[in-house]
Protein backbone atom coordinates (compact mmCIF):
# COMPACT_ATOMS: atom_id res chain seq x y z
CA UNK A 1 0.00 0.00 0.00
CA UNK A 2 2.59 2.53 0.99
CA UNK A 3 4.74 1.52 -2.39
CA UNK A 4 1.48 2.36 -4.19
CA UNK A 5 1.15 5.36 -2.78
CA UNK A 6 3.91 6.93 -5.10
CA UNK A 7 2.26 6.15 -8.26
CA UNK A 8 -1.72 6.04 -6.95
CA UNK A 9 -4.31 7.99 -5.56
CA UNK A 10 -5.80 7.54 -1.92
CA UNK A 11 -9.31 6.50 -3.44
CA UNK A 12 -7.91 3.90 -6.41
CA UNK A 13 -5.64 1.99 -3.44
CA UNK A 14 -8.51 1.86 -1.45
CA UNK A 15 -10.39 -0.12 -4.37
CA UNK A 16 -7.30 -2.10 -4.69
CA UNK A 17 -7.47 -2.75 -0.75
CA UNK A 18 -11.53 -3.65 -1.05
CA UNK A 19 -10.26 -6.05 -3.58
CA UNK A 20 -7.29 -8.02 -2.05
CA UNK A 21 -9.33 -7.99 1.21
CA UNK A 22 -12.50 -9.52 -0.09
CA UNK A 23 -10.35 -12.14 -1.89
CA UNK A 24 -8.16 -12.98 1.40
CA UNK A 25 -12.02 -13.05 3.05
CA UNK A 26 -12.80 -16.29 1.06
CA UNK A 27 -9.27 -17.57 2.28
CA UNK A 28 -10.21 -17.41 5.56
CA UNK A 29 -13.35 -18.95 5.10
CA UNK A 30 -11.75 -21.69 3.76
CA UNK A 31 -9.67 -22.04 6.35
CA UNK A 32 -6.33 -21.58 4.19
CA UNK A 33 -5.44 -18.63 6.50
CA UNK A 34 -6.55 -17.71 10.34
CA UNK A 35 -6.92 -13.63 9.39
CA UNK A 36 -7.08 -11.84 6.50
CA UNK A 37 -4.33 -9.26 6.34
CA UNK A 38 -6.12 -6.62 4.83
CA UNK A 39 -8.45 -5.89 7.76
CA UNK A 40 -6.79 -2.59 8.47
CA UNK A 41 -8.15 0.80 8.11
CA UNK A 42 -5.86 2.61 5.30
CA UNK A 43 -5.35 5.66 6.90
CA UNK A 44 -2.98 4.27 9.60
CA UNK A 45 -1.19 3.40 6.74
CA UNK A 46 -1.13 6.25 3.81
CA UNK A 47 -2.10 9.75 4.21
CA UNK A 48 -5.49 10.25 2.44
CA UNK A 49 -4.33 13.04 -0.51
CA UNK A 50 -7.63 12.83 -2.08
CA UNK A 51 -9.82 16.55 -2.56
CA UNK A 52 -13.64 16.51 -0.35
CA UNK A 53 -15.88 16.99 -2.79
CA UNK A 54 -17.59 20.02 -2.36
CA UNK A 55 -21.01 21.06 -3.55
CA UNK A 56 -21.54 24.27 -5.54
CA UNK A 57 -23.43 27.33 -3.42
CA UNK A 58 -27.13 28.04 -4.97
CA UNK A 59 -24.95 31.82 -5.08
CA UNK A 60 -21.97 29.78 -7.62
CA UNK A 61 -23.97 27.91 -9.79
CA UNK A 62 -26.19 31.23 -10.60
CA UNK A 63 -22.59 32.81 -11.48
CA UNK A 64 -21.72 29.67 -13.18
CA UNK A 65 -24.86 29.41 -15.69
CA UNK A 66 -24.83 33.17 -16.02
CA UNK A 67 -21.52 33.29 -17.42
CA UNK A 68 -22.05 30.16 -19.81
CA UNK A 69 -25.12 31.87 -21.09
CA UNK A 70 -23.34 35.00 -21.61
CA UNK A 71 -20.15 34.28 -22.82
CA UNK A 72 -19.80 32.99 -26.51
CA UNK A 73 -17.77 29.56 -25.64
CA UNK A 74 -19.86 28.98 -22.89
CA UNK A 75 -22.80 28.77 -24.61
CA UNK A 76 -22.37 25.75 -26.53
CA UNK A 77 -21.49 24.18 -22.95
CA UNK A 78 -24.70 25.68 -21.35
CA UNK A 79 -27.42 22.53 -22.02
CA UNK A 80 -25.18 20.32 -20.84
CA UNK A 81 -24.55 21.90 -17.71
CA UNK A 82 -28.45 22.01 -17.29
CA UNK A 83 -29.04 18.45 -18.06
CA UNK A 84 -25.86 17.55 -15.07
CA UNK A 85 -27.64 19.51 -13.09
CA UNK A 86 -31.26 18.62 -13.17
CA UNK A 87 -30.49 14.42 -13.69
CA UNK A 88 -27.24 14.15 -11.77
CA UNK A 89 -26.06 12.08 -14.26
CA UNK A 90 -22.21 10.99 -14.42
CA UNK A 91 -20.63 12.45 -17.22
CA UNK A 92 -19.66 8.88 -18.47
CA UNK A 93 -24.07 8.47 -18.70
CA UNK A 94 -24.44 11.35 -20.39
CA UNK A 95 -21.61 10.45 -23.08
CA UNK A 96 -23.17 7.43 -23.57
CA UNK A 97 -26.84 8.71 -24.16
CA UNK A 98 -28.04 7.33 -27.42
CA UNK A 99 -31.16 9.01 -29.45
CA UNK A 100 -33.26 6.00 -28.58
CA UNK A 101 -32.66 6.79 -24.89
CA UNK A 102 -34.29 9.95 -24.76
CA UNK A 103 -38.40 10.18 -24.41
CA UNK A 104 -39.74 13.63 -24.40
CA UNK A 105 -43.43 12.40 -24.74
CA UNK A 106 -42.84 10.83 -21.45
CA UNK A 107 -39.98 13.02 -20.12
CA UNK A 108 -37.96 10.87 -19.29
CA UNK A 109 -34.27 9.41 -20.13
CA UNK A 110 -33.37 5.61 -19.64
CA UNK A 111 -29.52 5.30 -18.24
CA UNK A 112 -28.54 1.55 -18.90
CA UNK A 113 -24.74 2.29 -20.50
CA UNK A 114 -22.02 4.38 -20.54
CA UNK A 115 -19.17 5.72 -22.81
CA UNK A 116 -15.86 5.49 -21.58
CA UNK A 117 -12.28 5.26 -23.12
CA UNK A 118 -9.42 3.28 -22.94
CA UNK A 119 -5.87 5.35 -23.26
CA UNK A 120 -3.76 2.38 -23.59
CA UNK A 121 -5.77 1.16 -26.48
CA UNK A 122 -6.65 4.43 -27.58
CA UNK A 123 -10.69 3.62 -28.10
CA UNK A 124 -14.00 4.04 -26.78
CA UNK A 125 -16.18 1.01 -25.29
CA UNK A 126 -19.40 0.69 -23.76
CA UNK A 127 -20.10 -0.83 -20.13
CA UNK A 128 -23.03 -1.30 -17.83
CA UNK A 129 -23.69 1.36 -14.97
CA UNK A 130 -21.36 0.82 -12.02
CA UNK A 131 -23.89 -1.07 -10.07
CA UNK A 132 -27.20 -2.22 -10.61
CA UNK A 133 -29.22 0.41 -9.09
CA UNK A 134 -26.89 2.53 -11.52
CA UNK A 135 -29.64 1.45 -14.27
CA UNK A 136 -32.44 3.92 -13.59
CA UNK A 137 -35.33 6.07 -15.80
CA UNK A 138 -34.78 9.55 -14.27
CA UNK A 139 -37.66 11.60 -14.77
CA UNK A 140 -36.81 14.88 -16.73
CA UNK A 141 -37.41 18.83 -15.29
CA UNK A 142 -39.04 21.41 -17.33
CA UNK A 143 -35.79 22.73 -17.40
CA UNK A 144 -33.39 19.40 -18.74
CA UNK A 145 -36.11 18.65 -21.13
CA UNK A 146 -36.00 21.88 -22.66
CA UNK A 147 -32.42 21.64 -22.98
CA UNK A 148 -32.76 18.25 -24.51
CA UNK A 149 -34.69 19.70 -26.97
CA UNK A 150 -32.51 22.24 -27.81
CA UNK A 151 -29.43 19.49 -27.72
CA UNK A 152 -31.25 17.50 -30.07
CA UNK A 153 -32.56 20.36 -32.22
CA UNK A 154 -28.64 21.44 -32.60
CA UNK A 155 -27.46 17.82 -33.34
CA UNK A 156 -24.66 17.26 -36.10
CA UNK A 157 -26.56 15.69 -39.33
CA UNK A 158 -24.72 12.89 -40.19
CA UNK A 159 -24.30 10.23 -42.72
CA UNK A 160 -22.97 7.74 -41.44
CA UNK A 161 -23.22 7.51 -37.13
CA UNK A 162 -20.33 6.18 -35.35
CA UNK A 163 -20.66 2.72 -33.72
CA UNK A 164 -19.11 1.84 -30.36
CA UNK A 165 -19.95 -1.48 -28.60
CA UNK A 166 -23.13 -1.98 -31.20
CA UNK A 167 -24.37 1.59 -29.98
CA UNK A 168 -25.16 4.14 -32.74
CA UNK A 169 -27.14 7.58 -32.67
CA UNK A 170 -25.06 9.01 -29.68
CA UNK A 171 -26.49 12.45 -28.82
CA UNK A 172 -23.24 14.23 -27.98
CA UNK A 173 -20.83 14.51 -30.63
CA UNK A 174 -17.42 16.16 -31.57
CA UNK A 175 -17.37 18.08 -34.45
CA UNK A 176 -15.51 14.77 -36.24
CA UNK A 177 -18.94 12.89 -35.50
CA UNK A 178 -17.48 11.08 -32.97
CA UNK A 179 -19.44 10.78 -29.23
CA UNK A 180 -17.59 12.90 -26.87
CA UNK A 181 -15.72 11.43 -24.16
CA UNK A 182 -15.76 12.69 -20.68
CA UNK A 183 -12.26 14.23 -20.48
CA UNK A 184 -13.34 16.75 -23.43
CA UNK A 185 -15.92 18.18 -21.04
CA UNK A 186 -13.72 17.98 -17.92
CA UNK A 187 -10.98 20.12 -19.94
CA UNK A 188 -13.88 22.53 -21.36
CA UNK A 189 -14.97 23.28 -17.76
CA UNK A 190 -11.62 23.68 -16.51
CA UNK A 191 -10.72 26.67 -19.20
CA UNK A 192 -14.19 28.31 -18.65
CA UNK A 193 -13.69 28.68 -14.95
CA UNK A 194 -10.67 30.42 -15.72
CA UNK A 195 -12.12 32.35 -18.38
CA UNK A 196 -14.80 33.30 -16.27
CA UNK A 197 -12.23 33.73 -13.35
CA UNK A 198 -10.84 36.54 -15.24
CA UNK A 199 -13.52 38.92 -14.92
CA UNK A 200 -14.71 37.61 -11.69
CA UNK A 201 -11.66 38.14 -9.51
CA UNK A 202 -12.96 39.34 -6.21
CA UNK A 203 -15.46 36.43 -6.39
CA UNK A 204 -13.55 33.62 -8.41
CA UNK A 205 -15.74 30.30 -8.94
CA UNK A 206 -14.11 27.12 -7.14
CA UNK A 207 -12.93 23.77 -9.33
CA UNK A 208 -15.83 22.66 -11.34
CA UNK A 209 -15.95 19.11 -12.86
CA UNK A 210 -18.68 17.09 -13.89
CA UNK A 211 -18.61 15.35 -11.22
CA UNK A 212 -18.85 18.37 -8.77
CA UNK A 213 -22.24 19.03 -10.67
CA UNK A 214 -23.49 15.75 -9.70
CA UNK A 215 -22.18 15.66 -6.24
CA UNK A 216 -24.56 19.34 -6.40
CA UNK A 217 -27.49 17.47 -7.51
CA UNK A 218 -26.97 15.00 -4.95
CA UNK A 219 -26.63 17.42 -1.92
CA UNK A 220 -28.53 20.36 -2.37
CA UNK A 221 -32.11 20.15 -1.48
CA UNK A 222 -32.92 23.92 -2.91
CA UNK A 223 -32.77 22.82 -6.56
CA UNK A 224 -35.97 20.48 -5.96
CA UNK A 225 -37.85 22.88 -4.59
Amino acid sequence: MIRLSSVYSYSTIGGIKAVLSAAFDLAVEESALTKNPFQFKLSSVIKNNGKKRVPLTEEEITAWMTFLQTDPIGKRYYDVNVVLLETGMRISELCGLTIQDVDLVKNEVSINHQLLYDSTKGKLYITKPKSKAGERVIPLTVKAQKAFERILQNRLKLKTESIVDGYSNFIFLQENGKPRKGDLYERAFKKLVARCNQTHLENPLPEIRPHVLRHTFCTQKWRLE
